[in-house]
């Protein structure tokens, strides 16, 4: 069982979007300002996973914070870990967020995980090659599945969006900026995923945006909520107010969410599909700033948009649930030839690091 810290949260660091795998690992750390990173390199089943929640409870049972970033693809694994208090970062930096130090030696180091495989492997070499060909084509699959349901979301639908209407979003933004923010020591941004489509579905740490304080809800079935978080951003960069950018987990150029951990609220993207399982504060109604007239004309296509996209989107869970079970299919090939009595005791060192 983890380990929680006090005041930890959870994020994304990387996304299945309609772009592709979309990486924010570069942005976990910043070896140039004094954080350390941990590079680690290994193959399926290797350990790298259990290596990082071992420290990271480590960390959290010593009194540390250590914040959490769970897989993309399958949540229950961990894809990197931050541990506040001794700035320091453990990241899996392996395909398909293959990383490398900074500044080798002086902020990153490598712990290669493969010095413990024992012989053998060489024999498997055939079927670890279909498998990992299999896992590949799923993941092509599901994002070429991703791309359709980006162009059909409702708000793509040719027509319905005036400039007026854009300008009233944008006013209410403006609106909200001047009822919740207060200035800051000067801006400073960080990008996070507050959610991921993950062979579990869409997968969102909620709690995380609760950490913030209070939440606030900007609704709207034809997108108007990033046009409202992308006004929110640039006026907390006027005030200069430190924020994070959640982009949306389908398509990253759009927010999901703006976390203002100074003014202690979050601004969140809501709409029927997606409603907030948290307690919210107040909600931003934008469909009210929309034309009747043109929600009514067009609400019949824009509601069978909505309908294809919900498809399209279930068929790439499905993708990245085949992509898993072939994954598996590669951990329980490689478990055999993996000495994890020699990654053990690596891994006992570097939690007394944080004991």
């Amino acid at each position: 069982m983890e380990m929680e810290s006090k005041n930890a949260v959870r994020f994304f660091l990387g996304a299945n979007t309609a772009r592709g795998f979309y990486s924010l690992y570069d942005e976990l750390a910043d070896p140039l300002s004094g954080d350390t990173v941990w590079y680690i390199k290994g193959g399926p089943g290797n350990g790298k996973s259990t290596f990082m929640r071992r420290v990271a409870d480590a960390a959290s049972a010593a009194g540390k914070t250590a914040d959490r970033f769970p897989c993309s693809g399958d949540p229950d694994s961990l894809d990197a870990i931050f541990i506040r208090e001794a700035r320091t970062a453990y990241v899996d930096a392996t395909s398909p967020h293959v990383r490398e130090p900074v500044l080798p030696g002086a902020s990153g180091r490598y712990l290669d995980l493969s010095i413990f495989y024992k012989p053998g492997l060489e024999q498997k070499a055939s079927g670890i090659h279909r498998l990992f060909s299999l896992y590949r084509e799923q993941y092509a699959r599901c994002y070429e599945l991703l791309r359709a349901a980006e162009l059909c979301a409702p708000e793509k639908t040719p027509g319905l969006l005036s400039n007026d209407v854009l300008r009233r979003v944008r006013d209410a933004a403006d609106a909200a900026a001047d009822r919740e923010m207060t200035a800051g020591p000067g801006f400073s941004l960080r990008r996070r995923f507050l959610s991921a489509l993950t062979c579990q579905g869409r997968v969102t740490f909620w709690e995380s945006v609760g950490e913030s304080g209070q939440v606030v809800a900007a609704e709207s079935e034809y997108g108007l909520a990033g046009v409202f978080l992308r006004r929110l951003l640039d006026r907390s960069r006027e005030l200069g107010c430190p924020a994070v950018l959640c982009p949306d987990p389908l398509s990253p150029e759009e927010p999901e969410a703006v976390i203002l951990p100074a003014s202690g609220i979050s601004f969140v993207a809501s709409c029927r599909n997606r409603p907030i399982p948290v307690r919210v504060r107040h909600r931003i109604r934008l469909d009210a700033r929309m034309d009747r007239q043109a929600i009514r004309s067009l609400a019949e296509p824009a509601r069978a948009c909505e309908e294809l996209r919900s498809g399209l989107l279930r068929e790439a869970e499905a993708a990245l649930k085949r992509a898993k079970g072939f994954h598996d299919e590669l951990e329980a090939l490689y478990r055999p030839y993996v000495d994890f009595s020699g990654v053990d005791r690596l891994c006992e060192k570097h939690m007394d690091l944080y004991a």
